[in-house]
């Protein structure tokens, strides 16, 4: 049987990685043992900051595989070959580095610590996410809501309280002032008094307050059913100034990768704060969700396995860096399935807060705006694509206009069938290639803005066309 040269890169890298794998955990087991002896690990510079203050430009990737030698300029079928992508093996790539001789180099170049840590540190034994988790915690808030509906004897009006979580969008310190996001469902309750159904009290509370005893009164500023999010606003708290509470770093969560680690942290059961841990299940798909106010919807979402229960809603996921990665909105709930919850992206989730801010904060306004361009749209195949940046494949799709209103932005500007390629707006042009790209990207569009689509006919011709958002074809998004 003839044996490609693709199918030789990947056993010698499925080699390369069982063989990582196994020297990472024995590492891990001997770091165990230095600590449990007593022995001090160096907590100074990592190598590769230290290779950065002796000169090295690049990422931390790029330092890794600079210290393997150089692949080559070119094999006999290819350049730098040892990839397996482009050709033979190159000229001078030495595959015979251990761990010991990559701990010398650096040791060499100025790296102080001790060989356990520069194992740890560059091939992450032992991956420890304390650090992440005491970042997430104190970034989460849970959230106490009370609503009152009439009695059904004429009496007066009953009281009942839900919960949920919460995390900090902003906090000022100074003032006390916060900014909290969560889903609208656990704000929204169609039997509330109050003529937009939104909870009458809303109590948010720092971890540590087990037993909900120092509440921090919220009010409502804005949100949307559609993208179940909802914004919240806390002013001049002295719980707040003399707190540990964070407001949360955001991850670019196009960036995430199937497979990373996640954990979500929340209020389930109303019960305080805690932490789950899971990974990433799919990165990112579209999934049928009825909304608060019991209207379907299709929804953008991540899927996890890190368990979550009612009352996380509204919470953050995180990655292990302890950086939002998500807003969790949903638990799959359905017989022969189980470990399936849902997050909204974190991009979208600032998009939605900065629209909140711009069209509801200070105003009567409490929805969404966005324009409506009368386009629909459809997925018409998908494909796996190899993300060097990531390490990792990303999900392409083909978009393609199915149908255009009559009163539509962008009449007599598209056709049936043509394929959207990409869309430029404020001078820099981006790939359409998820069903998502657009109706998102609208939401940080404004009156006066002018975008660009580039797009290609049923023909095949490549074509562009500029609109420019006008107020008529602005529209809340409740």
């Amino acid at each position: 049987m003839k044996i490609t040269m693709r199918q030789l890169f990947l056993v010698w890298r499925w080699v390369i990685n069982k063989f990582i794998k196994t020297l990472a955990i024995t590492f891990a087991i001997i770091s165990c043992l230095f600590l449990m002896s007593g022995c001090f690990l160096y907590e100074g510079e990592s190598a590769y900051e230290i290779a950065v203050k002796n000169g090295f430009v690049g990422s931390e990737k790029e330092w890794l595989e600079s210290l393997k030698g150089e692949k080559g300029e070119k094999g006999e079928n290819g350049v730098n070959g040892i990839n397996g992508k482009d050709g033979q093996d190159g000229l001078n790539f030495n595959t015979g580095y251990t761990a010991e001789s990559l701990y010398q180099e650096a040791v060499q170049n100025g790296y102080e610590g001790d060989f356990i840590t520069f194992i740890k540190e560059v091939f992450g034994a032992g991956q420890d996410l304390t650090s992440a988790i005491n970042k997430g915690i104190f970034t989460a808030c849970n959230i106490v809501c009370t609503h009152y509906t009439p009695a059904g004897d004429g009496s007066g009006d009953v009281a009942y309280s839900s919960g949920g979580s919460g995390v900090f969008y902003s906090i000022d310190k100074n003032t006390g002032d916060a900014l909290v996001i969560t889903n609208y469902h656990v704000v929204y309750n169609e039997s509330s008094n109050t003529e937009n159904q939104i909870v009458e009290s809303i109590n948010v509370h720092l971890y540590g307050d087990t037993y909900f005893t120092s509440p921090i009164e919220a009010t409502y500023i804005g949100g949307t059913a559609t993208y179940d999010l909802a914004l919240l606003k806390i002013t001049g708290s002295e719980l707040i100034k003399n707190s540990y509470a964070l407001q949360a770093e955001f991850a670019d969560s196009e960036k995430i990768s199937l497979g990373e680690t996640v954990l979500a942290i929340g209020n389930p059961g109303t019960d305080g704060s805690s932490v789950t841990k899971g990974i990433v299940n799919v990165v990112s798909e579209q999934v049928i969700m009825d909304t608060a106010k019991d209207e379907e919807v299709n929804m953008h979402v991540i899927r996890y396995d890190a368990a979550v229960n009612p009352g996380n809603s509204g919470g953050g996921l995180f990655n292990a860096e302890g950086k939002l990665i998500g807003i969790v909105n949903a638990k799959l709930v359905k017989s022969g399935y189980e470990g399936t919850g849902y997050a909204i992206p974190s991009n979208l989730v600032q998009n939605i807060v900065q629209n909140i801010l711009d069209y509801c904060y200070g105003t009567q306004n409490e929805s969404v705006v966005r324009p409506y361009l009368g386009i629909y749209t459809k997925v018409v195949s998908s494909f796996a694509v190899y993300n060097q940046e990531t390490d990792s494949y990303d999900i392409k799709e083909t978009i393609i206009v199915d149908s255009v209103e009559n009163d539509s932005l962008l009449l007599n500007k598209f056709n049936a069938g043509d394929t959207f390629v990409s869309y430029t707006y404020a001078g820099i042009t981006y790939p359409i290639e998820h069903i998502y790209t657009v109706p998102e990207f609208l939401i940080n569009v404004r009156v006066g803005d002018v975008i660009t689509f580039n797009f290609t006919t049923k023909n095949g011709q490549s074509r562009s066309v500029t609109v420019e958002i006008r107020q008529g074809f602005m529209r809340e998004i409740e």
